[in-house]
C-alpha cells in the first residue's frame, strides 16, 4: 500500500543524491513491497510534472480532450492518444534533462565536489612542503601537485581559494547542491574522514594498553611550537619503539599532519621523527613517553609534537 511515509522516504532520498534502483532495492531490503515502491515513485514524478506550469496545461488540456473525444471513433482516439504519449515521452526526457526534478545528477556532481576536496587539499599541502608557503593561486598546482585542477562539474569554474597571512594559511571553500558549503585552511580538516594506515587499523582490532598521538608541522619561526598558520606535513616517517629497542609502530603523518599509534603494554617508549630530506628538526628528538604516567596513573594517551624547518635555517634545535 502506499502510503505519505513511503512517498516522503522516497523523496528524501532523491534528494540525498540516490538513483532509483538504490531507492527501490533499499526500501524492498526494509521490507516494503516492491509493486508499492514502484507506484509510489510513478505518484511522485506525476506529482514533481504537475508542478511545472507547461506541463500542468498540456495536463488539464488532455483532461478536457478526453471529454471531447468521448464521442469520436476508437481508430480516431487511438491516434490521439499515440500522438499524445510521443508528446509527453519527449517533453518527459527534455524536462529530465534541463531541470533534474530528483537530484540525481546534483547527488553525483556532490560526490565528485568531495573527491575535489580531497585532491586539492593534499596537493595544497605537498606545495607547502616544497615551497615554504601557500600557492597564491590554484591554479599553481598543476602539474606537479595535480595533473590537473578539478572543477566544478556544474558550472566548470575552479573552486574558491584564497591564500591568507602573507600565503602561510589558506581558505578553501565549496559550494555544494544537496549539503551545504564547507570551507576549510590549513588549521582545519575537512568532514571527509581521514584514513589511517593500515597497520594503525590492524593494530585496533587487538588489545591495547595505551596510545600515543601527535603532529608533524612546519615550524616557520623555529620556536618548537604550532602557532597559528603553520600548516601540517604529511608522510612524514615516525617510529615508536620500545625499552628493547622493538619498533613497535612505523608509521607516516596523513594529509593533516597527524600520526597515530596502539601500545601493547605500559612501559618506557621513543618516539622518532626521521628528519626529512631537506628539512631539520626544531623539536627534540626522539622524545621520551611513559605509561603509566607518574604525575598521572589515570592517563593512558600521550601526544608527541615535532616541528620542522627548511634545512638552510639557523634556527637551533631544542635539545642539542
Amino acid at each position: 500500500m502506499v502510503t505519505q511515509e513511503l512517498i516522503d522516504n522516497i523523496s528524501r532520498r532523491f534528494r540525498q543524491g540516490q538513483t532509483k534502483e538504490e531507492i527501490k532495492q533499499s526500501l524492498v531490503d526494509e521490507g516494503w513491497e516492491d509493486i508499492d515502491v514502484d507506484e509510489a515513485i510513478r505518484h511522485i514524478q506525476k506529482a514533481a510534472l504537475a508542478q511545472i506550469p507547461f506541463v500542468a496545461k498540456y495536463m488539464e488540456f488532455m483532461a478536457n480532450l478526453d471529454k471531447r473525444t468521448a464521442e469520436l471513433p476508437p481508430q480516431m482516439v487511438l491516434a490521439v492518444c499515440g500522438v499524445s504519449a510521443i508528446f509527453v515521452l519527449i517533453v518527459a526526457v527534455i524536462l529530465y534533462n534541463i531541470i533534474d526534478p530528483f537530484n540525481t545528477r546534483a547527488g553525483f556532481r556532490d560526490t565528485q565536489r568531495e573527491q575535489a576536496l580531497t585532491q586539492l587539499q593534499e596537493g595544497i599541502q605537498s606545495y607547502f612542503a616544497d615551497n615554504q608557503k601557500y600557492p597564491a593561486k590554484i591554479g599553481e598546482l598543476a602539474p606537479k601537485y595535480v595533473v590537473s585542477v578539478p572543477k566544478d562539474p556544474k558550472s566548470q569554474g575552479d573552486y574558491a581559494y584564497t591564500p591568507l597571512d602573507s600565503q602561510l594559511n589558506y581558505e578553501l571553500c565549496i559550494t555544494f547542491e544537496t549539503q551545504s558549503a564547507q570551507c576549510v585552511s590549513s588549521t582545519t580538516s575537512s568532514a571527509i574522514p581521514t584514513v589511517l594506515p593500515s597497520s594503525v587499523m590492524e593494530e585496533l582490532n587487538g588489545d591495547v594498553a595505551s596510545t600515543v598521538t601527535g603532529e608533524v608541522f612546519f615550524d616557520g619561526n623555529g620556536n618548537g611550537k604550532k602557532d597559528a598558520g603553520e600548516g601540517a606535513f604529511i608522510d612524514a616517517p615516525v617510529t615508536v619503539t620500545d625499552a628493547a629497542k622493538k619498533v613497535i609502530c612505523d608509521v607516516k603523518t596523513d594529509r593533516t599532519g597527524t600520526y597515530f599509534c596502539n601500545l601493547p603494554k605500559d612501559g618506557v617508549y621513543q618516539v622518532t621523527l626521521a628528519s626529512p630530506v631537506g628539512y631539520r628538526l626544531t623539536s627534540k628528538n626522539p622524545q621520551t613517553i611513559r605509561f603509566p604516567d607518574l604525575n598521572d596513573p589515570s592517563k593512558n594517551t600521550a601526544s608527541v609534537m615535532f616541528g620542522v624547518a627548511p634545512s638552510d635555517s639557523t634556527v637551533e634545535q631544542p635539545g642539542r
